[in-house]
């Protein structure tokens, strides 16, 4: 099933990004594929709406995967680039 999302491909509710970090973390090639589309896709139109997804299941997680993940996806999304601060 998939998750619902706003038109730029964000999903809109903490479950939501729940279900992306465990597609992304999925050992079934063809759904993570799915969701590296759709997290490549939130990326690119609103990375500030990704990262607060992101960060809500970091904080609020039981699975210590998925929030270590979710800090691996953040530095993807916030990393340091040009004009950015080095975290």
């Amino acid at each position: 099933m998939a998750a619902p999302q706003q038109p730029s491909g964000v999903p809109v509710e903490h479950a939501a990004f729940e279900q992306l970090v465990s597609v992304l973390m999925s050992p079934d090639n063809a759904a993570r594929a799915a969701g590296e589309a759709q997290f490549a896709a939130a990326k690119a139109s609103s990375p500030d709406a990704l990262c607060a997804g992101l960060l809500g299941v970091l904080r609020s997680s039981a699975s210590t995967d998925s929030r270590a993940f979710c800090a691996v996806l953040l530095r993807k999304v916030r990393g340091r680039g040009r004009g950015r601060e080095k975290i």
